[in-house]
């Protein structure tokens, strides 16, 4: 209809002499699809009238329809003579109503049929004689309403479990109108309304009101319809609850309906949820689709454009989220090179330490090995002279076959072989003394157990004895004790400590 109605401005526009903006063309297409006015000039005059407001036109247009009806008795119920104002069969549109709770909106309503007006001399008659009785029965029922719920408080009031509310509610409609319905949805009010955000999908709200008397007939043949169910099920969310139940009565407060069947139709708009459509009164299922589906064709772009924003801002997100997962993979990843880098680093300056660690010990060993050579050739004392009653003259040769000769006093401990040898330049480093024949290793003459009695004897803060338990009893003996004679051939033997150095290394 509106592209119908773009067509006739076109047409009109060489003939008008005020030429219209877009705005204004919206506004002019807006009120003649709710006004369904044919004569595009008198819309035009009545929103110049009321300087192009379209709230206040349509008001004014209504209310001017509705003081015209008793003229307009006689003729058919579509179409008014006088007027060019053409009324729907059903339903007619009001202005929006405002809603007691500000979570909801109310852009589009429908009524069903109203009650009629009087007619004729006798029917208005009637209604003035009778306007003082209604008044007074209306006032005293007030009274005693107010009352009833001043000492009766209302248990609707009393929310406690709302999902137990839609529950049995949907248990008892289907005792009653059978299973033939579309599907409800099972969940409170607001569950529904966070369903049809994550779907960014339309929200159907019918509010059932079991005492009323168009009831029974809308739930067996308007909301049992085939078309009714699948138009419903496959654009709409549905959530229905009686409103004598906490939770149906909760919502009804806040749609204010004003009679039963009612429903709404709920959608995300301009980024709240917003009831955009109310049918109230009796309708057929040719009508509730008709309105259901002029509301849903006139904010389906919205929802469009919505679920496109969702859609880009998701994917927004996802891309955000997928950087930011792999800034975290690549920073992770740095990381775990920087520490495996620093390790490497600590393994190589550990090994390099070591390294020097070895050669410092390597090197104060020699500087050990060659003082203590030293110390030996001082310590070494004057050879006895060999016509002394205890001296014993040895020969010993070295394994590079060199020999050697020096006297002893046969009183003399072992260890003093030891250090002689041990002085010279061409003694190996470690060795051990013994006789050929009988082959045999003189005891306490080996370096190894010399070594060990030098260290016993330096842990000790002061000097030892020879008697002390602590000191190798080997280096406690003397040349006697080993009897070894005069001119008795020794032989030095290398201990190897090839295999101590590699392991050092």
């Amino acid at each position: 209809m509106a592209d119908n109605n773009e067509q006739v401005i076109e047409n009109d526009r060489g003939e008008d002499e005020e030429n219209l903006n877009q705005e204004l063309t919206e506004k002019l297409i807006h009120f003649q699809e709710i006004t369904n006015i044919d004569d595009l000039n008198r819309c035009k005059t009545i929103l110049r009238q009321h300087d192009w407001n379209v709230e206040s036109a349509v008001q004014s247009t209504f209310l001017e329809a509705g003081m015209s009806n008793s003229q307009q008795s006689n003729l058919p119920p579509s179409i008014s003579a006088n007027s060019g104002l053409r009324r729907r069969n059903v339903a007619t549109i009001s202005p929006p109503l405002p809603l007691r709770t500000n979570s909801h909106t109310t852009l589009y309503e429908a009524r069903g049929l109203q009650l009629r007006q009087p007619q004729g001399i006798f029917e208005w008659g009637y209604y003035v004689l009778s306007m003082p009785f209604r008044f007074t029965w209306s006032t005293l029922f007030g009274i005693v309403r107010f009352f009833m719920r001043l000492f009766l408080p209302d248990t609707r009031a009393r929310l406690t479990d709302p999902l137990g509310d839609v529950t049995s509610f949907i248990t008892e409609y289907e005792e009653l109108y059978g299973e033939r319905h579309p599907v409800f949805f099972q969940g409170s009010y607001a569950d529904a309304q966070n369903e049809c955000r994550r779907q960014m999908q339309f929200l159907l709200v019918y509010l059932h009101g079991p005492d009323h008397q168009d009831t029974p007939d809308f739930c067996n043949n308007t909301l049992a319809n085939d078309d009714v169910i699948q138009l419903v099920q496959r654009n709409f969310v549905f959530w229905s609850c009686s409103v004598n139940k906490p939770e149906g009565y909760r919502v009804s407060r806040a749609m204010r309906e004003n009679t039963y069947p009612f429903l709404a139709i709920i959608c995300q708009y301009q980024g709240k949820m917003t009831v955009v459509g109310r049918l109230e009164g009796p309708l057929t299922s040719q009508e509730l689709m008709e309105q259901a589906s002029a509301i849903i064709e006139r904010f389906e772009p919205t929802m469009i454009a919505a679920r496109a924003e969702r859609a880009e801002r998701d994917m927004t997100q996802q891309i955000r989220s997928e950087q930011d997962a792999a800034y975290e993979q690549s920073l992770q990843q740095d990381k775990e090179k920087e520490k495996k880098k620093l390790e490497e680093e600590e393994s190589k300056k550990k090994k390099e330490q070591e390294l020097l660690d070895k050669e410092k010990m390597k090197e104060e060993a020699e500087n050990r090995y060659l003082q203590r050579k030293q110390e030996c050739k001082k310590a070494l004392s004057t050879e006895p002279d060999p016509s002394h009653s205890e001296a014993v003259k040895l020969l010993i040769k070295l394994p590079d076959g060199s020999r050697l000769t020096r006297v002893f006093l046969s009183s003399q401990p072992v260890k003093a072989i030891h250090d002689f040898v041990f002085s010279q330049d061409n003694a190996p480093r470690q060795f051990q003394v013994g006789t050929n024949f009988p082959r045999k290793i003189i005891p306490g003459c080996s370096t190894s157990e010399v070594l060990e009695h030098e260290e016993i004897m330096s842990s000790h803060t002061k000097p030892k004895t020879i008697d002390d338990e602590d000191e190798p009893r080997n280096t406690q003996l003397t040349i006697s004790d080993v009897e070894l004679k005069s001119c008795e051939m020794l032989f030095v033997q290398s201990i190897d400590d090839t295999d101590d150095e590699d392991s050092d290394r």
